[in-house]
């Protein structure tokens, strides 16, 4: 459904905006999923749970690459920072282009 709303012409722009945020926010939190992580047990009021925990924050960073515009940095920022509670570094990559030569 996320793909047929951006991809139809006929979309609002507040629509198109919306869709393509939480499409980048799922991307994102996929993303985050698939790093490493470490098994920790947290004590609950039920009991021990083994859980995970990701890395820590002062070892990650978001790139950001400003020609595919900055929805994905935004959407991976929020899952990460709520998270963490804090806040996440970020970096841009800029590429330069040398059209002459393609």
């Amino acid at each position: 459904m996320l793909f047929t709303v951006i991809r139809d012409k006929g979309t609002a722009n507040p629509e198109y905006v919306r869709y393509a945020d939480r499409l980048m926010t799922l991307l994102a939190e996929e993303g985050l999923a698939r790093i490493s992580v470490k098994k920790v047990q947290v004590t609950t009021p039920c009991g021990l749970y083994e859980g995970i925990k990701g890395p820590d924050p002062e070892d990650m960073c978001v790139v950001s690459i400003p020609r595919s515009g900055d929805i994905l940095m935004e959407a991976g920022k929020r899952p990460w920072c709520l998270c963490t509670k804090g806040t996440v570094v970020v970096d841009l990559f800029l590429l330069n282009v040398d059209r002459q030569h393609f």
